[in-house]
């Protein structure tokens, strides 16, 4: 259980949300596989990786681990994952003209490893619930009307959280959102 919003984002929006969640105080980094790359500036966001965490330094450290040999989060249901928030951008393919649905996301709580649960800190939810509002902002509550991903279905019409690049490309050039 978590709280989330869904939305279709592109890249350059995106780095506005990171903006935010640099002013507010977090540290940004990739979800990745790859060596940990850790820093306080929307510059470490790049198109090639799409998921990103938020970590509020004050709710406590991020944990890391050992995977192919570099560092990594460990994330999920545990007191690294009570500390972020994430995030992504949506993947706009131009050649098959599809637009993939994207979130922003954090953990409600957990229990520890005793069985006691433990709650999501308070300075998180705070952060999350201003970078909810920023999301909002980006991408406004809009009716679409769209092609979905399974081709056996007709446009659909639906209210979305959805950037204005986004909608353009949904409504003049007929992408269809995933």
């Amino acid at each position: 259980m978590g709280k989330q919003i869904n939305y279709y984002m592109e890249y350059d929006s995106f780095i506005l949300l990171a903006k935010k969640a640099n002013e507010l105080g977090c540290e940004i980094f990739p979800f990745s596989d790859e060596h940990l790359k850790r820093g306080y500036s929307p510059d470490i966001i790049s198109e090639d990786n799409r998921s990103y965490c938020f970590h509020i330094p004050e709710a406590g450290d991020i944990e890391t681990e050992q995977h192919r040999g570099e560092e990594c989060v460990v994330r999920g249901y545990n007191t690294s994952g009570s500390t972020i928030i994430e995030a992504e951008f949506s993947f706009i393919n131009s050649k098959e003209k599809f637009i993939t649905r994207s979130r922003i996301y954090c953990i409600t709580d957990y229990y520890d490893a005793d069985g006691n649960l433990i709650k999501r800190p308070d300075c998180v939810t705070k952060v999350y619930d201003s970078l909810a509002r920023y999301v909002k902002k980006l991408a406004p509550y809009t009716e679409v009307e769209y092609r979905p991903a399974n081709p056996l279905y007709d446009k659909v019409k639906r209210k979305m959280y959805i950037t204005p690049k986004c909608l353009t490309l949904v409504r003049e050039q007929d992408y269809g959102l995933h």
